[in-house]
């Protein structure tokens, strides 16, 4: 389990039954995020150990997942939940994206398809897993700004649970 977690923190709050975890306390942050690791066998503390990771939290979710299942022996099933912070508030895009459209009116960005997502299955395509796994994309991306004048995916309009599995 890497990424944003959301669920509190400490005692029955943490990630349980995994084998591995690595979360942002809290909502996280963008850039340079603290994130809470336990790993079995390594991590003395049952509630994790703390520290800051410099760098865009996209990017390190990916770079700590891909590092994950780089080390996993691929003839054991397994299992990874890779969350990512990125469609949540307040929205902050990775220093290199900041500034890639100041002034100008453009279609949608090259990077609207979520380029650490590509970079995930590029690597399982790359690793030859990709006929051996499935990946299944959810994401509390319900925000339908405009379609019903609403804001948030709490409200259960039918577009906040209509998210595609990608195959």
């Amino acid at each position: 389990m890497v990424g944003k977690w959301h669920l509190g923190h400490g005692g029955v709050h943490d990630p349980t039954d995994f084998n591995y975890w690595e979360v942002l306390p809290d909502q996280g942050d963008y850039s340079n995020p603290e994130l809470i690791r336990w790993k079995s066998g390594e991590t003395n503390d049952p509630e994790g150990e703390r520290r800051v990771v410099p760098g865009y939290v996209t990017d390190i979710i990916t770079d700590l997942s891909l590092t994950w299942l780089s080390d996993h022996d691929p003839e054991r099933p397994s299992m990874l939940k890779l969350h990512h912070k990125a469609p949540h508030r307040n929205w902050e895009p990775a220093p290199r994206h900041a500034h890639l459209f100041e002034d100008l009116e453009l279609p949608l960005p090259a990077t609207f398809d979520d380029d650490n997502l590509a970079r995930t299955l590029d690597w399982l395509d790359a690793e030859g897993l990709t006929d051996n796994t499935v990946v299944v994309y959810t994401s509390d991306q319900g925000f339908f700004l405009g379609d019903h004048g609403w804001y948030d995916k709490r409200f259960m309009y039918e577009q906040s649970p209509r998210m595609p599995f990608l195959w």
